[in-house]
């Protein structure tokens, strides 16, 4: 019989342990292939230092720029040390682009909307345009990372 959680149970991504998107193979927890394995005091130090960095990018709240979101998702990734699956971090920026994008969408959406001038009337529609797109490329991304944590936690509940 198998020790393994159950489906929805705790396991991967619950209280104390790694979050779903890290990597469970040995060669990714030794940094890749030729790199020293991770002792789990290494580990847990990664992760301290990681939410660290977390909690210092949510404190910021919506004052934190591009440029520092940026910044720590990278700083984050560094210090994952080979550990997250790069997919995530991928999805990560795409969705922080798609959220800059919606923002600057929005705020010129919100400087025409009153006028009624022609041009200003179909730039409004290609607005809500872009906002539809942008809007499906982030349902996309959420989706992705949702099936890639679904498939993540199924492989480690394998005997």
């Amino acid at each position: 019989p198998s020790a393994s959680p159950a489906p929805g149970g705790p396991g991967q991504g619950a209280e104390g342990s790694a979050p779903p998107w890290a990597v469970s193979s040995p060669q990714a927890q030794a940094g890749g292939p030729g790199a020293p394995a991770l002792t789990r005091e290494q580990r847990r130090q990664i992760r301290t230092q990681i939410r660290a960095k977390v909690n210092e990018l949510l404190s910021k709240g919506p004052q934190l720029s591009l440029a520092e979101t940026q910044g720590l998702l990278d700083d984050i990734e560094k210090l994952g040390q080979g550990q997250f699956d790069p997919r995530y971090f991928q999805v990560m920026r795409q969705m922080i682009q798609h959220s800059v994008q919606t923002q600057r969408l929005s705020a010129e959406l919100n400087r025409i909307a009153q006028s009624t001038a022609p041009k200003d009337v179909a730039r409004r529609q290609a607005i809500l345009g872009e906002l539809r797109e942008i809007g499906d490329h982030m349902a996309k991304g959420a989706q992705t990372m949702q099936s890639y944590s679904r498939d993540l936690l199924a492989g480690q509940q394998k005997p």
